[in-house]
């Protein structure tokens, strides 16, 4: 069993030319990272704020994806892997955020969900983001970190909004990621976009796609019961990607599940379990 810790690094100030804005991206190296001259998967995620610490996350909540690998990689049950997380943005009282994870501007559909008008000036720069990720910062952590940079050593995952976002990546840059974690996405910002985007959608490689849900994941002050418009948008999609050709798709739905991390940290070692479980 390894006795060593895992590895946390900070860079407080990765600059995004596509956007022309700077962020903190957060690099956990896995247990034995430092010791060995292994190269490693690499796991890319957005609202790195919430990815590993209490501390630093937005609602006191973290996915504690550095507790629940360090856990896996002790017991066997995975042999480490790099995870690379960008928080998300702090711009415009954090409403920024909706324009980073997802290429398209929000519905005007979402009115009639109870949400508020202002969302109709978000979104349209998720092309740019993942240009980013892809373009940018996934050739620097190529370059500095002992990765396997082929795709098929290389994923993508986040939650609500930035699961939109991942779904976005695993579909127009499938040379770049084999395996994609599509957390409680939230399809109503742009239903027809979203599902028009995924009906067109070829997969010319194989593509794992885990996909989840809880199902009581609520919104404040909407008009509808969104519980059931969050799940509905999860259960079309699973329909729509169950007749993908090369696409390998793990549903699931946490009963009871709200729209937190702490459902998300329940749920992650079932997406990790989903990519080894392919893989082997």
């Amino acid at each position: 069993m390894h006795t060593e810790e895992s590895t946390l690094v900070i860079h407080s100030d990765f600059f995004i030319p596509q956007l022309n804005r700077s962020r903190t991206v957060r690099i956990y190296l896995p247990i034995g990272y430092e010791a060995s001259s292994k190269r490693y998967p690499v796991l890319y995620m957005h609202d790195g704020q919430n990815v590993f610490e209490e501390k630093t996350a937005t609602y006191g909540m973290s996915w504690k994806v550095r507790d629940t690998l360090d856990a896996m990689q002790n017991s066997s049950k995975q042999d480490g892997m790099i995870v690379v997380a960008v928080d998300s943005s702090e711009e415009l009282d954090k409403m920024s955020r909706y324009d980073e994870y997802s290429p398209y501007k929000a519905s005007e559909a979402v009115l009639k969900l109870g949400i508020e008008e202002v969302l109709l000036r978000h979104g349209g720069e998720g092309s740019e983001y993942l240009a980013f990720i892809c373009e940018t910062l996934k050739p620097y952590i190529d370059g500095h970190y002992r990765t396997n940079p082929q795709r098929e050593s290389t994923y993508l995952a986040g939650s609500s909004m930035g699961g939109l976002i991942s779904l976005y990546g695993g579909i127009k840059y499938q040379q770049v990621f084999s395996s994609i974690g599509v957390f409680s996405p939230a399809f109503w910002f742009n239903y027809s976009a979203f599902f028009k985007l995924a009906s067109e959608a070829e997969f010319g490689l194989p593509m794992t796609i885990y996909m989840d849900m809880g199902t009581n994941e609520k919104r404040d002050g909407s008009k509808v019961d969104f519980a059931e418009v969050y799940l509905s948008g999860s259960r079309d999609m699973k329909t729509l990607l169950e007749d993908k050709s090369n696409v390998s798709l793990f549903y699931v739905e946490g009963e009871g599940h709200e729209h937190n991390e702490i459902a998300w940290a329940e749920r992650f070692p079932v997406f990790i379990r989903s990519i080894l479980d392919h893989q082997s």
